[in-house]
This record gives C-alpha cells, structure tokens and sequence, in this order.
C-alpha cells in the first residue's frame, strides 16, 4: 500500500524537477527561440523556480503547523501542473516552428501562438507573486546539514510498528504471496549461517514497510517461524540500540542492560535453536561492520531463520542481502484508484452523483506517476 497524504505539496517539490528538467530540454531551448520573448519568458520561470525549490524542505516543515504555508504549497502545486502543460505545447508547436518550409509554420493557428503566449505570461506573474511567499513566511534555503538533521526528525517520528490494518492496503497481495513468502519458506541446508536474509528494495513511500507488515501477519508465516521481532532501524546506526529493540520485540519484555556485549548474549540465548524471523524496517546505513556486528547472534538461530530488510538503497541490499532481491515497483492505476477513493472517503454512491470525479482521480494518478518517473525518492503521496 502506498501511504498517502498531503498530494498538494508533496508533489511540489517532484513537479519543480520535472519543470526545471525540462527547462534545460534541447528542444526546449531550441524551440524558444523561435518565439518572441520566449527565451526571457522561460529563463525568468527557470530562475523563479530554482529560488522557490531552495525553500522547499524548510515550507513542508512549517506547513503543519501553518495552513497559510500549506495553501501556498497547495497554490505552487496547481501552478506547476498548468507550467507542465505550457511547456509540453512549446515542445509540440516548437518542432513545427522549426521546420523551413513557411506552409508547415503557417499552419500553426496565430490564436494557438497568442493563447500559449498569454498563458506563459501569466505563470510567471503568479510564480513571481508566490515568489514573495519566501519573503512572507520567512522560508529559509536548507543546507545539507541542516537537511540531515530534518530527515532525522522525520525518521525518528515515523516509527514502524508490525501491525496493519488490511482493509487500507490494495494491489500487494500477489506481491506478499507469490515473491516474498514463497522466499521464506525455503529452507537453504547448505547455508553455514542458519539465516538467510531478503531485501525488499523500491523509492520512499512505495509501501515496502506494508507489504513486510503483510508478510509479517500472515498465517503461514505466524506457523513456519518459532520467534519473530519487528525493528524500525531508519537512520539508526548503534547496534546496541537496533539489538536491544530486536530483544524487546522478540520477548515482549523490556531490556534493562546496557552495553552491547550483554544485549549480544541476551539476543543470542533469545534466539538459539529456534526458527526465527526478524524484520529491520528502513534501513539507511550502508556501514558493512555495523551489520557484520549486528548479525553475529542471528547464527544460533535454527536453519531456515530468515531477516527481511526493507530499504531505499540497492547497496544496502548488495550488503545485507543473500538471496535474490525483491525491487518493488508501483501500483496498478486501478489499486491507485482504490486507494484514493478510500483515504477521501468517496464511496459508489459518491461517484454515481459525480461521474466527472473518476476523470479528475485518474488525472491525479498519472500525474503523480509521470513525477515519480523523473525523481530518485517518492514521498509519501496521492491523498488530498
């Protein structure tokens, strides 16, 4: 499941990528200068959206607590959608100005010209007036540390749990069944360790920790396993502290000693002669020796143990994986759908008296998809 919220301004800082990719676009560039004023028209809305992107991180972080921030995310977001357009037509009707012959450019209708013309001016009077937003809510560029230090407070109020709710989760069930159980099941006899580990892979927001959850309650597994523990690492890199959850949620007790050696022993006795299976959620750290200490007690557990680990990097899987990593990809349109029906509870009876709102939901569907398509992280996003 993809765990939704806040689609306007979300998707602001997804769509200011796709703007400024293709604002550098050659056919961009080359069309525009077949159009009158067209290059300053498009080198003001690139640096107009180069000064607003800066104060991105630091907008989603006060829009929260300040819904005026938050309608002016909102506002860029509408913006932006209508930036996408206008740039997709100067690509269009640019190939055709490009072409010598003056019956092809004659056929370019001049109201088109002057419509699309008219409607870039206006986009960069609002940029420029939302512009003045930076100066209003006294948003601040965020520099890499300070960047740091935010993903930190987020990932630290984003813990995980094991539990689920399965009435909200849509599209993954084949995912649970036919790719990840069928993994858990098989018992490698020849492995020297006990245990063997499976990465679930894919961009943030995706719905990696869902699908572990699933995984994680589902009968079969509940039968196969002896011991199971459920560890939110996310930033997390003291090994200490990720063994000490792993012990807690393996016994449901709480763990009062204090250095690692005595938890190691303490997770080693936890775990020695029983099948278990143990889920790290969100791991970001990459420090090869960190995860060499931490698994030193997984091998007494009984052949056949099993650790899911889910994450947003492919080096991490190169790491900690065994067998053969599982990359998730994206809902089908129709789960998307589903989805967004359910979190702005829109029933049948809903889309019956408004049958122009299934047009406007799967617009928002493809639109996320074509962001999505063109940046490195997803953020959690598509509700409104």
């Amino acid at each position: 499941m993809i765990n939704m919220s806040a689609v306007g301004e979300a998707l602001v800082a997804a769509h200011f990528e796709v703007l400024l990719g293709k604002l550098a676009s050659p056919t961009i560039k080359e069309s525009s200068s077949k159009w009158d004023n067209a290059e300053k028209d498009l080198a003001d809305l690139r640096t107009a959206l180069r000064r607003i992107k800066g104060v991105l991180t630091d907008a989603e972080q006060q829009q929260t607590k300040n819904k005026e921030v938050k309608d002016w995310l909102d506002e860029l977001s509408h913006l932006a959608y209508d930036a996408e357009d206008i740039l997709d037509e100067y690509a269009t009707y640019g190939g055709q100005l490009n072409v010598t012959t003056n019956k092809v450019r004659s056929s370019i209708p001049s109201s088109e010209l002057r419509s699309i013309k008219a409607r870039m001016e206006y986009i960069n009077k609002r940029v420029k007036e939302l512009e003045n937003g930076i100066i209003e809510f006294d948003l601040k560029r965020v520099d890499i540390e300070s960047r740091k230090i935010m993903v930190k407070q987020i990932t630290e109020r984003r813990q995980t749990s094991s539990l689920v709710d399965k009435s909200n989760v849509y599209g993954r069930e084949t995912d649970k069944s036919n790719k990840i159980i069928e993994r858990l099941m098989v018992t490698n006899k020849s492995n020297e360790k006990n245990f063997e580990v499976a990465c679930i892979v894919g961009i943030g927001g995706l719905g990696k920790t869902t699908l572990a959850q699933l995984v994680y309650n589902d009968e079969e597994v509940e039968g196969h396993f002896d011991l199971k523990a459920w560890f939110c690492v996310s930033e997390e890199s003291d090994v200490a502290k990720i063994t000490k959850g792993i012990i807690e949620s393996a016994t449901g007790e709480l763990c009062g000693l204090t250095h690692l050696d005595t938890f190691q022993v303490k997770l080693k006795k936890t775990l020695e002669g029983k099948r278990f299976l143990i889920v790290l959620d969100d791991v970001w750290s990459d420090n090869c020796g960190d995860w060499k200490a931490l698994r030193l007690p997984f091998m007494y557990g009984e052949n056949g143990s099993k650790s899911i680990v889910t994450t947003r990097s492919k080096k991490v899987s190169n790491i900690m994986g065994t067998i053969p990593t599982f990359f998730l990809g994206s809902l089908p349109d129709e789960d998307c759908l589903s989805l967004l029906w359910q979190c702005a509870c829109v029933d049948n009876i809903h889309l019956n008296a408004h049958p122009e709102l299934k047009a406007i939901a799967r617009k928002i569907v493809e639109s996320v998809k074509v962001c999505l398509s063109k940046v490195t992280w997803w953020p959690l996003t598509l509700s409104t």
